[in-house]
């Protein structure tokens, strides 16, 4: 690129002030530009130094000051005397000392957990475990999320490159995976290595956006990735059993995982799948003779087989020794949640809702998901007390008792935690919330106030403000896998944007490694070298043969399915799905 021509960002709008900050509205992570007249939102743009987007932003995040300034907003806090009745204005008092009152009488009468607090899938992480805090404090449930469970994922995802690092890929496989449609920037790293002469290979029951721009799109019936993952790894250990090699020095279970391989040839895949066996073999080829491989799922569209088509993904890459290299991995794409802990000097573990729960605390967290909505629609049922935290109404805050207006990312800094770049960020506060809205942050620690245990919180000012920057630093000193984080690291506007990669524990070097755009180690494991939390040999793929076997009877069953089809098999609520596991009151609600 000749001096002087690198892509500039300028609004033409007058302003007085730029802010560089970190778009939350997806898993991409953005980089942003926010021009300001007077306080007030004038533009946005992408920021051109952030390693991610390079300046580029999807119409979302160049809409995002609409948010904040929308004439729908909630500025009050609401209230209802009776569920058919109609809401009215109230003051902060009598709102939290009524739902204080309600929590206190009802674990009173029907013990711990009668009380449960639900959260939508992109809360701020200030808010999120804020609210776990209290839970823990205040003997409330907390209905948490499968996808994030922090050890599963920690094992099976944390080895993801950033986009930035793909074009070093010579083999992408994306399955169940349409960033084009989800993650319009992050599709762009993937474009550019599909010039760079990437193969891009498409395993989906959809036809996609993403796969208009592939080398070679596998239609596969639903349900059936984790098969056909496992097919391709014995049909690359069928032509080059040297293969193992790398597999057996970082897999755990590495002669277990080999057995499942034994047990799903091209054959018996084809058959459930709906890919012919010699174009499984033509793909094996691809990813055995085109070093690295960069593996790329979705777990959302996966459903209930996310789990078993991550752990069959890593099996594969380790077999094909692209893991702790330039350009190969696993990506969820999504965003991993990384390891987050709410106080290590808690109780440890927290309140379990093995009966129905009676109230429902519910903030659904990113204003424009509609998976958030449903969501909470599933846990309001036939609930006796529903408290909402929401900045615009939505089902859930129409038939709520208490209605808790809440502020939007801009109008408030915090820790980005979630992204498929696998970096922690910072975001700024750009506006004050509007009228009496407050973040969620506040609220859950003004709630612990009323319950006599806000002590806890130490993080709030004498005016009752909250000191963003001690509370995550906090909450980031809490979990080792994060415990080298401070907000003074994140910061974009006294950093490189970008944020850091996790994993960083107390000690580790923050900076930029060679070739590397992101600070932070890119690589989580190198050839005899752990890393917090785990061993010599971190990987653990956890496929027995006799899954194996499960897994081609499960397949089998959706045999005669036409392709193109739906996605899930299985019932979903946009992407997300309720742990029946772990609170048997959900499986009635799921039938």
């Amino acid at each position: 690129m000749l001096p002087g021509a690198e892509k500039r960002q300028e609004s033409v709008r007058p302003h007085d002030r730029v802010v560089r900050t970190t778009c939350t509205l997806c898993p991409a992570g953005c980089g942003m530009k926010i021009m300001l007249l007077d306080g007030r939102i004038v533009d946005i743009w992408g920021d051109e130094a952030h390693p991610l987007n390079k300046g580029s932003l999807c119409a979302l995040g160049s809409a995002a000051g609409q948010l904040v300034q929308s004439p729908g907003r909630i500025l009050h806090p609401r209230l209802r005397e009776r569920r058919d009745g109609a809401c009215r204005e109230t003051s902060w008092e009598e709102a939290l000392d009524l739902v204080a009152g309600k929590i206190r009488t009802l674990t009173r009468q029907r013990g711990p957990g009668s009380v449960v607090i639900g959260q939508g899938g992109r809360v701020g992480f200030g808010s999120l475990l804020s609210a776990r805090r209290l839970a823990r404090l205040a003997g409330l449930a907390y209905a948490d999320r499968e996808e994030s469970d922090p050890a599963r994922l920690l094992s099976l995802y944390a080895a993801a490159p950033p986009p930035p690092e793909w074009v070093k890929a010579r083999v992408i496989l994306l399955v169940g995976a349409d960033p084009a449609s989800t993650e319009v920037v992050t599709m762009g790293w993937i474009v550019d290595a599909r010039l760079r002469g990437t193969a891009v290979v498409v395993l989906d029951s959809r036809p996609t956006q993403t796969g208009a721009k592939a080398t070679r799109v596998l239609p596969v019936r639903p349900g059936a990735w984790g098969v056909l993952l496992v097919a391709l790894a014995n049909a690359v250990l069928d032509t080059n059993r040297d293969d193992a090699e790398f597999l057996r020095e970082a897999v755990v279970d590495a002669d277990s995982w080999l057995a499942a391989c034994g047990v799903v040839t091209p054959e018996a895949a084809a058959a459930a799948t709906g890919v012919g066996a010699s174009t499984i073999r033509e793909v094996a080829a691809i990813l055995r003779d085109a070093f690295p491989a960069l593996v790329i799922v979705d777990h959302r569209p996966l459903g209930a087989g996310a789990e078993r088509t991550a752990r069959a993904a890593l099996g594969l890459l380790s077999l094909l020794g692209s893991l702790g290299v330039p350009g190969g991995g696993l990506v969820c794409l999504g965003g991993p949640a990384p390891p987050v802990c709410s106080g290590a000097e808690l109780q440890a573990e927290p309140t379990r809702g093995d009966s129905r729960p009676a109230a429902l605390i519910w903030e659904p967290g990113d204003p424009v998901s509609v998976a958030d909505g449903q969501w909470g629609a599933v846990l309001a049922q036939g609930m006796e007390f529903v408290v909402a935290l929401t900045a615009f109404s939505d089902p859930r805050s129409c038939s709520a008792d208490v209605v808790l207006p809440t502020g939007l990312w801009l109008e408030y800094p915090g820790v980005v935690h979630r992204g498929t770049a696998r970096a922690f960020q910072w975001h700024s506060e750009i506006a004050p919330p509007p009228g009496e809205a407050r973040p969620g942050a506040w609220i859950w620690a003004a709630l612990a106030d009323w319950l006599e245990v806000g002590q806890r919180f130490p993080w709030r000012r004498a005016d009752g403000t909250i000191d963003y920057g001690t509370m995550s630093d906090f909450f980031l000193s809490q979990e080792p896998s994060t415990a080298g984080l401070s907000r003074a690291l994140l910061d974009p506007e006294m950093n490189p944007p970008g944020g850091v990669l996790w994993p960083v524990d107390r000690g580790s070097p923050i900076g930029l490694e060679p070739g590397a755009t992101i600070r932070g180690a890119w690589r989580p494991w190198d050839r005899g070298r752990g890393w917090p939390r785990q061993g010599e040999r971190p990987i653990e793929i956890g496929l027995t043969p006799e899954d194996a076997r499960a897994m081609l009877a499960r397949a089998s069953v959706t045999a005669d399915t036409s392709l193109p089809s739906v996605v899930s098999v299985d019932r979903d609520f946009g992407g997300y799905r309720p742990t029946a596991d772990a609170w048997p009151w959900i499986a009635g609600l799921l039938g």
